[in-house]
């Protein structure tokens, strides 16, 4: 007949090995989705009718970055991104774009148009580069101007549509841009919101404690 601590101990040792394992998956879950320091490409389509579009590279690194818009229309674009791990493989990526010195898009008939690793042309453009295969569950762009003329928008239809979500390949949109109709409106703020759901995982809000408690307090009646 076993002891009855040592039984104990034995589904001690299951539940801390349980709980070691799964420590070291939500590790790896919160390791970030896009390859920090890694290159990307904004794309603005241009100001004016035979303007210059910009395909503009920048460092995902949380450091904000400035580039000159173009000669036909001098406007300073600062560009801020942040990426947040909010549990269970689950990642919220935030590209901010500040324009400052002028209007980006100053012809009223004139489309303002983005794309992150995307244009006409889309395979010519880098997009986020992610560390591993990931489905976009949420996406939103918002956008304030100097007239007063706010935007918050869902667009996470526009990928469902495009077949661009699943997986997501880190851009906004292979091929396409994004089109408003804000040209001359002062357009000062443009921030782009993505949710993407590591592959292979599940939010785990809650699981953890489900798992391992019954297996600790097995343990301890055991004893």
């Amino acid at each position: 007949m076993r002891h009855p601590t040592l039984r104990g101990s034995r589904w001690l040792r299951i539940a801390l090995a349980a709980s070691a394992a799964a420590l070291t998956q939500a590790a790896a879950w919160a390791a970030p989705l896009v390859q920090p320091g890694s290159n990307w490409v904004l794309f603005l389509n241009p100001p004016t009718m035979g303007g210059a579009e910009n395909r503009q590279t920048l460092v995902f690194d949380g450091i904000a970055q400035t580039f000159v818009r173009s000669a036909l229309s001098p406007v300073t674009v600062t560009v801020r991104e942040s990426e947040a791990e909010l549990g269970g493989g689950l990642h919220a990526i935030d590209l901010m774009l500040d324009f400052s010195g002028g209007d980006p898009f100053p012809i009223a008939s004139r489309v303002a148009g983005f794309g992150v690793g995307s244009s006409n042309d889309g395979a010519a453009s880098v997009g986020l580069q992610l560390t591993a295969p990931a489905a976009l569950t949420a996406a939103r762009m918002s956008a304030v101007a100097g007239n007063g003329d706010a935007l918050d928008e869902d667009i996470l239809h526009l990928f469902q549509t495009l077949g661009q979500g699943t997986p997501w390949n880190g851009r906004m949109f292979d091929g396409f841009f994004l089109g408003m109709p804000w040209g001359g409106r002062g357009l000062q703020q443009v921030t782009v919101h993505f949710e993407a759901q590591r592959s292979g995982t599940v939010p785990l809000t809650g699981t953890l404690p489900l798992l391992i408690l019954p297996l600790l307090a097995l343990a301890w009646r055991r004893r």
